[in-house]
């Protein structure tokens, strides 16, 4: 419900409580139920209830999957939420956006907005949005194969929950951290830690609603103990109730694991089953969630020598990876236009509001490098850009992208590749140190420089230094200019990286 205690009507105030009741599994009646009550309340101009409204909407498309339709309400929300001081469900909708960059394999986005769906909430008042978040950010490192890291990120979020328990959602976010915790213990080679949280939740779900979500480390245990028979019996059900069900997304990276256990133990039958019912069900999923599952099939063909269905399984992981990028770059542009709108209301609620300092407290770092990240980047460049404009000096932007980063990082894996990004980010850091340039982390293996006050014969002086960074090269590309009353920021950002473009389509 809403955090701030307002009167409302009766019909109002009951169809809130039918709304938050369905919480976990939205179905037809309450986009029903959302749209009477927005009915009701259209002429209300109430910032809070329109929030939650429009909160719920986007919860219902994330559960359905409707991107277009999460977006739009994501954006509708964080509108009038930004307004209000629902400071909850505000950082609920943060995280709903991070929770689809999880979905979309973006990582770094996934952070970025958890951090700040985190910096939200009063971390001195626990909340089970609070606890939410943080297992959600230790999903985003199980997804990175941090392991260790995601295991304490999701010790703390289940120290979190332990001071809910007046909550009414308590044992549902409980027995789901409890779940992550056993599937962590199971990806560390642990299962003898992984098995009482199995049992707590067994103990705790008594109407077994959770059953389906633990077929796949309860099979990861049977795997562990030898029980042919459990396993038999698992894997069937874990066909019918996520491999053919909208489960079978979220749980990709759980069932590729439960596979690799398999193929350790020369299971060949039970993974033959798995994948025989994987190839009815490739629509349901995101294309970074058809990769987890096409990486099943790879090493399960390269396992029983298939040569022709490897070959085909690779010639579909380049037909994923192509989508995968598509919905990577959509992923990133939303993430601007997110961060542009909330660029335009905190400036509005500055002036609203002067003491109020809500959007400064949103992370401004990136957590791999050090570095300022996307959203210092938009409010230095703004400054830069105003103050190049009014005193009529020139302002650069310069992309510096790592040749070959991709192969390099597929070649030696995420933690070689995560090193080799930050002896990078040191070596620009210097860089920009000596010539008093802004450094920022844009995101994947591209940063951005700032260059003030610098014609293109000094930057393209610079430019020498910044060739090689270690093992690896970089290629630069820059554009500079005097702004004027009729350019656009972005219009730099655009320049820069078409020359970046023009300088590789050269070499190549």
């Amino acid at each position: 419900m809403i955090e701030n205690k307002k009167e409302y009507s009766q019909e109002i105030s009951e169809l809130m409580r039918e709304i938050q009741n369905s919480v976990y599994v939205p179905d037809k009646r309450v986009v029903s139920l959302l749209k009477k009550l927005e009915k009701l309340t259209e002429e209300a101009q109430d910032n809070d209830l329109a929030g939650f409204i429009h909160y719920n909407f986007a919860r219902v498309y994330s559960f359905r999957e409707d991107h277009k339709k999460l977006i739009k309400s994501i954006k509708k929300a964080l509108y009038h939420l930004l307004r209000s001081n629902e400071k909850e469900l505000l950082a609920r909708t943060y995280n709903l956006f991070a929770v689809e960059a999880i979905k979309n394999g973006c990582m770094d986005i996934a952070y970025e907005y958890s951090a700040i769906a985190k910096s939200v909430l009063d971390e001195e008042q626990p909340t089970v949005a609070q606890a939410v978040i943080e297992v959600n950010i230790g999903g985003v490192f199980s997804h990175l194969e941090e392991l260790k890291k995601a295991l304490d990120i999701t010790n703390k979020s289940y120290k979190t929950i332990q001071k809910c328990k007046d909550d009414e959602h308590y044992l549902y976010n409980l027995i789901m951290i409890l779940l992550n915790l056993a599937m962590l213990n199971l990806d560390l080679g642990e299962p003898e830690k992984a098995r009482p949280y199995m049992q707590k939740i067994e103990q705790l779900d008594e109407s077994r609603e959770m059953d389906p979500w633990c077929l796949l480390p309860r099979c990861r245990l049977a795997v562990a103990d030898g029980d042919r028979q459990m396993i038999q019996e698992l894997v069937s059900a874990a066909i019918r109730d996520i491999i053919g069900s909208n489960m079978l997304g979220e749980a990709a990276r759980a069932l590729k694991n439960l596979c690799r256990d398999l193929l350790e133990c020369q299971e060949y039958g039970f993974i033959e089953q798995i994948v025989e019912a994987l190839d009815g069900n490739r629509e349901r999923v995101f294309p970074y969630e058809a990769s987890l599952l096409n990486q099943i099939k790879i090493e399960y063909y390269s396992a029983v020598h298939n040569e022709e269905k490897l070959l085909e399984s690779y010639e579909e992981k380049n037909a994923i990876g192509v989508m995968q990028e598509k919905t990577e770059q959509l992923i990133s542009y939303e993430s601007i236009e997110l961060l542009q709108l909330l660029e335009d209301l905190r400036l509005e609620k500055q002036q609203a509001e002067a003491g109020n300092r809500l959007l400064q407290q949103q992370a401004e770092t990136d957590p791999l490098t050090g570095l300022p990240n996307r959203y210092a980047l938009t409010r230095v460049f703004e400054e830069a850009f105003s103050e190049a404009l009014e005193q009529g000096k020139m302002l650069g932007v310069g992309i510096a992208d790592i040749d070959g980063f991709k192969e390099y990082n597929d070649a030696l894996g995420h933690s070689q590749g995560d090193r080799c990004l930050i002896e990078v980010a040191k070596a620009l850091g210097k860089i920009a140190s000596k010539y008093g340039l802004f450094l920022a982390r844009y995101g994947g293996d591209e940063f951005i420089l700032i260059y003030k006050d610098m014609d293109e014969k000094a930057i393209k002086s610079i430019e020498k230094e910044l060739a090689r960074c270690g093992e690896v090269s970089l290629t630069h590309g820059f554009y500079c200019a005097v702004p004027h009353v009729d350019s656009r920021i972005w219009d730099f950002f655009n320049m820069a990286d078409k020359n970046l473009y023009d300088i590789r389509k050269k070499r190549s």
